[in-house]
């Protein structure tokens, strides 16, 4: 689009001055040349004689009159941009002749106008005009300028041309330009296989016959990019069938969303465990999110399933549940260390998503959990009978999602934020707990070049209650919290996290990453359990497979401890 552009720049000017602006053809002279005495310059008021005599070049003094030079410095006086002609004469004076060069200046600048544009005031045009009242009117100016305004106009999200049959210059000069605002033809799509376009049209603001605005067209492709369906998308522009239209056209290359996954881990305690996965994020390619998972060790058995609407019909409501089932063995509580047993939970949970303001969606999820605590038949030290709890919860979530993606769909910057505010019990609710548990987190990055991503995730939390779960208890350590110390290493009613990441991109296959974690879980109340700051740090390598998607390998350490080995799926965050 640049290249036009100029070319029509070019143009307007070129047409601004038709029939105004010229520069006289010097004539051929068959008599015996002439010694060149004198070279002087005639006409100009404003525009100093120096800055002109700086430019002829080819024409010197005590050398013979060649026409050919005197024209090449016509053309340099002229493309000054000074001058609405440039003429020459030439006299008889002692020694040889005198060559003047007549110039006719452009009249000086009164104002510059900027019609029709209807997205950009025309105040905000003031600093792109690289010339000023009162200054002679200079056409290289002018065409700095507007190409300025034009620029402008993109970085606005605007595609504006100047009209070349209205733009014009007055004699007491007063400079018009013309604008035409592009406007959307159409949107044209390709590369979709298993997607329906219906999904991506569903994501796209622009309305055909209105101005083009690729400010919000970019931030519908990041929409699209948020899905995780794409690994790139590529948008161009195309001409439309008008001469003040054009058609928006994007390639899309989509990701391969159904991925069949397992994982093998191995902690202090639990020993060696693994795990199931099959997900599929674009079922029936209508960009439905289905989920189901095992995952085992001697500890700990959990079972997962889940699905997702994006949308329900033509309204941006999502929905979707999630049934889960989870055996614990070998549990303890802070109040009672020393007694252990198994736990058995089920559960479920119902959400609900709508859009709040611009850029903040919110969501409402209610969770039912029974929690079966059971005595350990080989061991003395536990519960001594059968012991259940009904957890019922209600939380409102609010998020902005501003992150930004680039080639191979992977995070290149932006941020999100994410707040939410969980209810258990009371009298509407009811249950066996009640309490509220408070939860905030922030994702920052910044690209530090093509290719290398730095990354920031800052989370904190809050529980209190009359009647708590242990199992609603904050955790860190492990692989998607605090890397170099073990799962649940430590756990509270409160918590602090910062993650930091270095990400540099390989190739589209491989990213090597280094990163430093610090937080801790802690429960002011409980002498024995108050904040200790926790530092891990490491190196680690994530390795795109098809079918299984994005495996995340890290070798995470800490002062005191061991290096260890984690093993998952995708960015930590």
């Amino acid at each position: 689009m640049k290249a036009n552009y100029r070319l029509l720049i070019i143009a307007c000017i070129a047409l601004i001055a038709g029939g105004v602006l010229t520069y006289t053809a010097v004539p051929a002279y068959a008599a015996d040349p002439l010694t060149v005495a004198v070279i002087d310059v005639a006409g100009n008021v404003l525009v100093p004689t120096e800055t002109v005599l700086k430019v002829i070049r080819q024409t010197q003094v005590g050398e013979p009159v060649d026409p050919r030079k005197i024209e090449a410095d016509i053309k340099a006086i002229f493309d000054l941009g000074y001058f609405i002609n440039v003429d020459w004469q030439m006299d008889k004076v002692i020694g040889g002749v005198k060559v003047t060069f007549v110039v006719i200046e452009n009249p000086p600048l009164k104002e510059i106008k900027a019609e029709g544009l209807t997205k950009v005031e025309p105040q905000e045009l003031a600093d792109q005009w690289t010339i000023k009242p009162g200054e002679v009117i200079n056409m290289n100016a002018l065409l700095k300028g507007l190409e300025n305004v034009i620029k402008y106009c993109q970085e606005k999200g605007y595609l504006v041309q100047p009209d070349l049959t209205k733009s014009a210059i007055t004699p007491d000069g007063v400079v018009t330009f013309y604008f035409t605002e592009m406007k959307l033809a159409g949107i044209k799509i390709s590369g979709l296989e298993k997607t329906k376009e219906s999904v991506v049209r569903h994501k796209l603001t622009a309305v055909e016959g209105e101005i083009i605005d690729l400010k919000e067209f970019n931030e519908d492709l990041q929409e699209l990019y948020r899905m995780g369906l794409f690994d790139d998308i590529i948008p161009t522009i195309e001409p439309g069938p008008n001469p003040d239209d054009l058609y928006l056209a994007v390639a899309f290359k989509e990701r391969k969303t159904m991925e069949l996954g397992f994982s093998v881990s191995y902690m202090k305690g639990p020993g060696l465990g693994g795990g199931l996965q099959f997900t599929e994020s674009n079922l029936f390619g209508l960009a439905h999110s289905f989920n189901t998972s095992l995952s085992l060790n001697k500890e700990s058995t959990t079972f997962e399933l889940s699905y997702f609407l994006p949308w329900i019909g033509p309204y941006d409501f999502s929905a979707g549940f999630d049934v889960y089932s989870r055996s614990d063995s070998k549990l303890f509580t802070e109040e009672a260390p020393d007694i252990l047993f198994n736990r058995r939970t089920n559960g479920g949970t119902i959400t609900f998503g709508f859009p709040l303001f611009a850029d903040i969606d919110g969501s409402v999820k209610f969770k039912v959990e029974q929690l079966h605590d059971l005595p350990i038949e080989d061991l003395t030290n536990t519960i001594p009978s059968l012991t259940t709890t009904n957890n019922r919860t209600l939380t409102f979530q609010l998020t902005r999602n501003k992150l930004n993606y680039g080639s191979g769909g992977l995070v290149n910057g932006g941020n999100l934020s994410m707040f939410s505010l969980e209810r258990a019990g009371g009298k509407v609710l009811g249950g066996d707990t009640n309490f509220y548990k408070m939860r905030g987190e922030t994702r920052q990055f910044f690209s530090l070049a093509p290719k290398h991503v730095l990354g920031f995730r800052l989370a904190g939390g809050y529980l209190t209650g009359s009647s708590v779960s242990s199992s609603e208890m904050f955790l860190l350590g492990g692989s998607e919290t605090l890397r170099g110390y073990d799962f649940r290493n430590s756990s509270g009613d409160r918590f602090a996290l910062f993650n930091t990441e270095y990400r540099y991109q390989l190739n589209n296959y491989l990213e090597g990453v280094m990163f430093l974690d610090l937080g801790d879980a802690w429960t002011p109340t409980n002498a024995d359990n108050q904040f200790d700051l926790k530092v891990g740090y490491g190196i680690g390598m994530r390795v795109n497979v098809p079918m299984l998607g994005q495996l995340r390998f890290d070798f995470g350490f800490s002062p005191g401890e061991g290096p260890k080995f984690y093993f998952s799926f995708g960015e930590m965050f």
